[in-house]
């Protein structure tokens, strides 16, 4: 019983905290370099962001009625989507707390996000219209009206994930917020949940020699 106590520890380690990204700190502001900075400060590793604004109700006509909070949304003439780069440390999964707006209905899906792996590549360096042998997960809604809240759904992806594309099929009007993610467990966590295996051994060993 005490060995499978210290493994189910050990286990637990390796079981990565969810990370959530509210933005109310930041901006509003149209600058990638201080939202790329604000998220890499919450995440603990480099984020970059592309093709994106912090926005509000104050600032940015309201489009979204109900929410008085700041928002991450496709920059102004920035074209239809936006991205956010985790470049060193990939996410795992993303939960049900983030909120995914439209503000502008279309007659096509008018909320889409993807998904892609560290194999992603993009003509140019830009994060836009990476390769779709990359892509790992789609979610794609089709609302009614404008001003409307996109059910997002808890995801674990099939294998770890660098890129996230956001787009509404080409009316550059989406938003999200209190984006929440799961980033792959650190090296040095499961060189932690690796130590506590071999303790775990050992310890067994010695009681079997007794």
């Amino acid at each position: 019983m005490a060995v499978l106590a210290v493994l189910g520890l050990c286990v637990s380690t390796v079981e990565a905290i969810p990370i959530t990204f509210d933005f109310n700190s930041v901006g509003p502001t149209g600058n990638d370099d201080t939202i790329s900075a604000y998220m890499t400060g919450v995440y603990g590793s480099t984020v970059t962001t592309d093709d994106v604004e912090v926005q509000n109700n104050a600032t940015d006509d309201p489009d979204w009625s109900s929410n008085s909070t700041n928002f991450l949304r496709t920059g102004d003439g920035e074209g239809a989507d936006f991205e956010i780069l985790f470049n060193n440390l990939p996410i795992v999964a993303l939960w049900g707390t983030t909120r995914g707006y439209v503000f502008k209905a279309t007659t096509s899906a008018d909320f889409v996000l993807r998904a892609y792996n560290n194999n992603w590549s993009a003509t140019g360096g830009t994060l836009e219209n990476p390769n779709s042998t990359a892509l790992v997960y789609t979610l794609s809604k089709f609302v009614p009206s404008d001003g409307t809240e996109v059910d997002i759904p808890d995801i674990v992806f099939s294998q770890p994930v660098s890129l996230l594309v956001i787009s509404d099929s080409g009316a550059a009007d989406v938003g999200i917020d209190d984006l929440s993610v799961t980033p792959v467990p650190e090296p040095s966590t499961i060189v932690l949940f690796g130590l506590g295996i071999f303790g775990v051994l050992g310890y067994a060993y010695r009681r079997k020699r007794r």
